[in-house]
């Protein structure tokens, strides 16, 4: 819209200590998030992946949300939006496997 004044997304970074370093190989370092193999899986097996994956993302969210609470209520509050899109994803996957 002509006139618009845009919105940041809800997980733009609202401030930091230091300069964040958003290199692939730094994030696929410090990401929590196990490395996958290389080749076919099975749907499975893949499905149990995005689980576990979904599980350390949520549990890093968690400790981020504990962080968060005096210093910043409102990243806090962004987090823990976030966080429970993310617990609703990882509830749906888990249920794929059961």
């Amino acid at each position: 819209m002509r006139g618009s004044t845009p919105t940041p997304s809800r997980s733009a970074p609202r401030r930091s200590a230091s300069p964040p370093d958003g290199r692939a190989d730094t994030v696929a370092r410090t990401s929590g998030i196990a490395p996958l193999g290389g080749g076919w899986a099975k749907d499975v097996d893949v499905v149990r992946i995005l689980v576990d994956a979904l599980d350390a993302v949520i549990t890093r969210m968690r400790q981020r949300i504990r962080d968060t609470g005096d210093p910043d209520p409102v990243s806090q509050d962004i987090l823990i939006g976030l966080t429970a899109d993310l617990e609703k994803h990882h509830w749906m996957f888990q249920a794929e496997n059961a």
